[in-house]
């Protein structure tokens, strides 16, 4: 990726993936040699936000384009993000109840043990392509209860005693 001599940008189909237009990362910005403008604010209040390039038909090359965010958007933003953070927080929280509850009701499946639910393992039946139930906070509740449909719960200690008689088994 490189700027000619008439300021279009020359870029491989690799980079482009036959998209009509792209966003420009600040780093690739600063390698093209383009003026860093980031946290710039014009006489009118508006902010620069990023670079992005197009695709001009008549020519068949990249033009580049600077994005500036208005005062109102800026404000928007600022309210979208504290909201975004409200809503991941609530949900982190929904989730680690509903795993707390699905732990809850189902003792370990090979000695029977129901005391503890922070003693208890979400245990993956086939290897491969998962992900650790108790890491899953931040998905939907569909995507966690996915993963937990390819699990059994096991206390604590019959999961190490599992997991010993597959690592012997390997050796």
């Amino acid at each position: 990726m490189y700027l000619d001599e008439d300021n279009f940008l020359i870029v491989s189909d690799i980079i482009t993936k036959g998209r009509k237009s792209f966003f420009i990362s600040k780093k690739r910005s600063i390698k093209l040699g383009l003026k860093d403008k980031y946290n710039t604010v014009r006489e009118d209040g508006y902010k620069f936000g990023f670079y992005y390039a197009r695709l001009l038909r008549q020519c068949d090359k990249y033009k580049i384009y600077e994005s500036w965010i208005s005062p109102d958007n800026q404000k928007k933003r600022v309210i979208w993000k504290k909201h975004n953070r409200q809503s991941d927080k609530i949900r982190v929280k929904r989730n680690k109840v509903f795993i707390k509850k699905v732990k809850s009701r189902y003792p370990c499946q090979i000695c029977g043990y129901n005391k503890c639910n922070d003693a208890k393992h979400f245990h993956h039946i086939k290897r491969g392509g998962k992900r650790k139930v108790s890491g899953m906070k931040e998905y939907s509740i569909e995507s966690i209860k996915e993963e937990i449909r390819k699990c059994i719960i096991l206390c604590a200690n019959c999961h190490a005693e599992v997991h010993e008689k597959e690592r012997n088994s390997y050796e």
